[in-house]
């Protein structure tokens, strides 16, 4: 009789114990994800995000690319941006290691990246952008009331595009007979000039925009916008903006005061900041995701309001 069978007879024991498992202690799960698992046109220059229930100190990201972990102020989302921009058309994991075990993102890059077919041929050339469908990291609040100020969709014109520099002009848009179409009535706006010199993504940098929607003008600060142009030139994609808007000068469009407006925006997780004259009045809006298709529709610049639309409302 071996060793091991006199120890089972001395306990009583007729088979072999094995330990307990050990007690889960983390009850951290991950609600959402950016991008949704199997995304198939994650744009490459995106940030990868996870979003936990619960604060986790110990999250950490695994990425096949090299990049930049950082976490929200509440701990709550856990960003990796890749120090350069991913290949289009590409298949990549994420991982986020965290308390309770791993969990992964597959997802594939989208064609946005790839180098443009032919001639830079852009000048002239139309795209409506339509507001509905952005992501917004901030101030979603502000982006409702562009959204009021400006429209569900704007037209944007390139007027300028090189090797160097890419610029647009808004455009508001109406329906006409079920085509969309330049608003008459509303006046035009060249944006900053653009740098264009890593074709084709084209970025502003820390400027200030004046957009004036019918008799009401909108004064942007800070403005930074970002995107790319598809390689057929069929759409503008991944525009990022981030501005800083005085809420006093969207109140006198919407007929509300400015603490209205302030209210409104902290019912959907918006605190308003102090604007350069001190007062609580300023708000800062963060959206990525709009997307711009080629459409066949003039624009015309118009730097002033015609007589004719002086009745109009917006």
């Amino acid at each position: 009789m071996t060793a091991f069978s006199l120890v089972l007879l001395a306990t009583g024991c007729t088979e072999v114990v094995t330990p307990d498992e050990p007690a889960v202690t983390c009850d951290t799960t991950i609600p959402q994800t950016w991008p949704l698992d199997g995304d198939t046109r994650f744009y490459n220059r995106d940030t990868v995000e996870f979003t936990l229930s619960k604060p986790d100190p110990s999250a950490t990201v695994i990425a096949p690319y090299y990049g930049e972990q950082s976490v929200s102020e509440d701990g709550l989302v856990v960003s990796f941006a890749a120090a350069d921009p991913l290949e289009p058309d590409t298949a990549y994991t994420v991982e986020l290691d965290y308390c309770r075990g791993t969990a992964g993102i597959d997802f594939t890059t989208s064609e946005l990246g790839r180098d443009l077919e032919g001639e830079l041929d852009l000048e002239g050339r139309v795209y409506a952008g339509d507001f509905s469908g952005v992501r917004y990291a901030q101030g979603d609040g502000v982006g409702q009331i562009i959204s009021t100020f400006l429209g569900e969709t704007v037209l944007l014109q390139v007027i300028q595009a090189t090797e160097a520099v890419f610029q647009l002009r808004v455009a508001l848009a109406i329906e006409d007979g079920g085509e969309l179409v330049q608003d008459p009535c509303g006046t035009t706006a060249d944006l900053p000039e653009a740098d264009f010199s890593a074709v084709p993504y084209f970025s502003h940098e820390g400027q200030d925009v004046v957009l004036t929607a019918y008799d009401t003008e909108m004064h942007m600060s800070g403005f930074q916008a970002s995107g790319t142009v598809s390689a057929d030139n069929s759409y503008l994609g991944g525009i990022a903006l981030e501005v800083t808007l005085d809420t006093r000068e969207a109140a006198v469009a919407l007929g509300l005061s400015a603490e209205d407006i302030c209210v409104l925006a902290e019912n959907v997780g918006l605190a308003c900041e102090p604007c350069a004259d001190g007062l609580p009045y300023c708000g800062t809006l963060q959206m990525d995701e709009l997307y711009a298709d080629l459409v066949d529709t003039q624009v015309e610049a118009i730097t002033e309001q015609p007589a004719e639309c002086d009745d109009k409302t917006g």
